[in-house]
């Protein structure tokens, strides 16, 4: 299973799952939606992007990526949710 970055905007931001959002191009959840960011348009990661969360423009501008403001985890509950396939029977 591969491991999932969880971005945390705070040492003692504590959200669930149910409270973040999960990229599939960075493989994290975040606070915030990625969706049409630079991240999934496949351009740099330092795109213009220096308060970017996402791990990769953080490693790009030499940021932490662990520690307070994230970490990795391999846990199930960070696992994205499944959605029933439109061919599955109910």
């Amino acid at each position: 299973m591969p491991q999932r970055f969880v971005y945390r905007n705070r040492p003692d931001d504590r959200r669930r799952p149910s409270e973040m959002r999960f990229c599939s191009h960075c493989n994290g959840w975040y606070g915030v939606a990625h969706d049409n960011s630079h991240c999934q348009q496949d351009r740099p990661a330092d795109y213009g992007a220096r308060d970017c969360a996402c791990r990769f423009c953080r490693e790009a501008y030499n940021k932490p990526v662990t520690g307070d403001f994230g970490f990795f985890t391999a846990a199930e509950e960070w696992e994205p949710p499944s959605y029933p396939s439109v061919t599955d029977e109910p």
